[in-house]
């Protein structure tokens, strides 16, 4: 999908902020455009301890850039993008008509954002939807971290933006996880609710341990064979849904892992007997970063993925 430039290329111009604001970090991306092209700068990132403004405002701080402009995220069930055909009419009638389809897409009686965005033909259109309160709250957080919001982007965009060609993504968070197909002129996104945070509590059940005993067990040593059942049934959904991307004939070689379920080993062997792709973490960039050593840019991808797709966002 085409999306309008945000800020014209200058030499040695910074790009708005790559910011993701997770459940347990925060990161911000700093990207340059030189005569070179785009280059990643620097990256920032910081458990978040005190206020969530606080938190941001150190992150940004490490950085050492004056750049304020930012981009923030939203990802299902907060914000999600569909295709829709629309037959010839109005502009106005046209709105309507998508939030009349926005009512099919969410359910709930939260207040949403819709906007629709002209794909390839003049009646095939991109829907978005957003909760309204998660994105003021995003903008307002961003605010109180003397930050400017130019704009509030997908997080399937901005893994596309990373992507190499018939790769899938899976973020392991730590409430969910959810995987993202590209290849259409929309990514499809999956959300799958096992993610990190019940998968230790699978292990403590596993060892009849404590969940804090069992999130430093799976740090250190991953699941090593216990939570087999939740291993398994997470294993199994991204499977399937691989598999019936596949049958619809979407070209899937790869899938690379991202988030804080990369640090477990033991689903990358079981994700790949499953699946039948090729399956490792996310390694590496599209773009060139020459202030950072390349293997801890390689270490470090799968956290900085997000903040760093979304800075991203103002290439054309």
């Amino acid at each position: 999908m085409k999306l309008p430039v945000l800020f014209r290329q200058n030499a040695t111009a910074t790009l708005p902020l790559g910011i993701d604001i997770g459940t347990t970090r925060v990161r911000a991306a700093l990207i340059q455009i030189d005569d070179d092209g785009p280059r990643l700068l620097a990256v920032a990132a910081r458990d978040r301890n005190g206020t969530p403004a606080e938190t941001l405002r150190e992150t940004v701080a490490d950085l050492g850039t004056s750049e304020r402009r930012c981009v923030l995220s939203v990802t299902e069930p907060d914000g999600l993008v569909r295709s829709v055909t629309f037959p010839p009419m109005p502009a106005r009638e046209r709105m309507q008509a998508a939030r009349f389809e926005a009512d099919r897409f969410v359910q709930t009686e939260e207040p949403v954002i819709v906007r629709i965005f002209p794909l390839e033909t003049n009646v095939r259109f991109a829907l978005g939807i957003a909760n309204r309160r998660i994105v003021d709250d995003r903008i307002r957080l961003a605010r109180e971290a003397g930050l400017t919001c130019v704009a509030v982007d997908n997080a399937a965009f901005a893994y596309e933006r990373l992507a190499r060609p018939s790769e899938a993504v899976l973020d392991i968070g730590a409430s969910a996880a959810m995987l993202y197909l590209f290849g259409d002129t929309i990514p499809s996104t999956s959300r799958l609710d096992i993610g990190g945070d019940r998968l230790t509590a699978a292990l403590a059940e596993s060892l009849a341990i404590d969940i804090e005993s069992a999130e430093r067990r799976k740090r250190t040593h991953g699941l090593a064979g216990t939570a087999g059942y939740t291993v398994n049934a997470f294993v199994e959904a991204v499977s399937a849904t691989l598999v019936g991307a596949r049958s619809r004939g979407m070209r899937i070689d790869r899938l690379a892992l991202v988030g804080n379920g990369t640090r477990l080993d033991d689903l990358i062997p079981a994700l790949s007997t499953a699946t039948g792709l090729s399956v490792g973490r996310l390694d590496g960039l599209p773009i060139a970063c020459t202030t950072l050593p390349i293997d801890v840019v390689r270490s470090e991808t799968t956290d900085w993925a997000l903040a760093v797709g979304l800075a991203l966002r103002g290439i054309a």
